[in-house]
């Protein structure tokens, strides 16, 4: 009887993932980059990451050197003086991501846990300030340029 209901208590029990046992703060890391039940692996979880990194840079640099028409009329909204901490900004960014393909390279699980950790802390840093630059790009849609008609800018 005992070994019935023991097992209809573990029938019931919701699957622990196997990263929850070596990332303390796995549940986070879970709900901030999407993390599937697949993705058992602490590359896949830097593979995520470095997703977020991605979009963050391609963010940065679209202020810094725009080359869509879309960016080029955003940069509009950024004045040299601007500049600088974004380029600061675009550095944190490139280091994390110079940070993860070290750490994916080296493929050293203590490694890989400390990189995660690092990474996390950095995106959590530098989330607020993308939502700033971004928030000025969509700013700059509502405003009405005060050079003029837009003709050809190629």
């Amino acid at each position: 009887m005992k070994k019935e209901s023991s097992l209809s208590a573990s029938k019931g029990a919701p699957a622990v993932h196997p990263l929850a046992r070596v990332l303390r703060n796995f549940e986070e890391l879970r709900k901030a980059y999407d993390l599937a039940f697949e993705d058992q692996t602490l590359k896949a979880v830097l593979h995520k990451m470095i997703d977020r990194l991605d979009l963050y840079e391609k963010i940065v640099a679209q202020v810094l050197q725009p080359e869509e028409f879309h960016a080029l009329y955003e940069a509009n909204a950024f004045t040299d003086m601007d500049k600088p901490p974004v380029f600061e900004l675009y550095k944190r960014v490139m280091i994390a991501n110079r940070e993860v393909l070290r750490a994916v390279i080296k493929n050293d699980e203590k490694d890989l846990i400390a990189t995660i950790d690092y990474t996390h802390r950095e995106i959590i840093a530098i989330t607020p300030e993308i939502l700033v630059l971004v928030s000025k790009m969509k700013e700059s849609w509502t405003k009405i340029s005060k050079k003029g008609n837009v003709g050809y800018v190629g």
